[in-house]
């Protein structure tokens, strides 16, 4: 039978162990170091804890800078009667949200749009500042080629319990459906926003 020798590491014992140890301690200080670099090169703050959100009965995919609180409403696009489920989180005064409603078969989504628009300027009480058509991306499927769908990007000043207010938000309409990604709040920080923006995203 052949006789087991000890290894080498193993035979330096406890001396050995704490070897490894230090090693280790010495590796993860310079993670840290790297992480509070990243931080402050980045942005990032304890404030935003960025995470993807892909809800599994919905159709979009967004970042939002906390945990996420959900509900829906029964509303009206200008005449349209629909189900609205809405997704958001608040960092001190700025909300994030994203929101999906099914269309009608007779509803028309250019109708949708304009009444999500003008719901939005209106709850702050606020003026659109600025507005631009946009590609909203939509994942591909397996094996699919890349798309985009024709929204709008939208800003809005106004005012919130008497503060002013700025809102960012784009919205459109596919396949059915309208979803507006909105930033609303009497802080709202621009690359934050941009942030959660520009994540915002459809999927069939």
């Amino acid at each position: 039978m052949q006789e087991i020798r000890p290894s080498a590491t193993a035979g330096h014992g406890a001396a050995g162990h704490a070897g490894q140890r230090v090693a280790r301690a010495k590796v993860a200080a310079r993670m840290t170091v790297c992480v509070v670099i990243a931080c402050a090169a980045g942005g990032c703050t304890p404030e935003y804890n960025w995470r993807e959100l892909r809800p599994a009965d919905a159709h979009w995919v967004a970042m939002l800078p906390a945990k996420p609180a959900t509900a829906t409403r029964d509303i009206r696009l200008g005449e349209l009667p629909v189900k609205m489920t809405m997704h958001g989180a608040k960092v001190h005064d700025t909300a994030f949200t994203v929101a999906e409603a099914p269309l009608p078969a007779a509803g028309d989504p250019a109708a949708a749009v304009a009444a999500m628009r003008e719901a939005l300027v209106r709850n702050i009480g606020g003026k659109e500042t600025a507005a631009a058509p946009v590609p909203i991306p939509v994942e591909a499927t397996a094996g699919g080629p890349a798309r985009t769908a024709a929204g709008v990007a939208l800003e809005a000043a106004g005012s919130i319990r008497g503060k002013p207010a700025r809102l960012q938000a784009r919205i459109v309409a596919h396949d059915g459906r309208a979803y507006q990604a909105l930033v609303v709040g009497t802080d709202l920080d621009p690359e934050q926003a941009k942030t959660f923006l520009e994540s915002f995203r459809l999927h069939d």
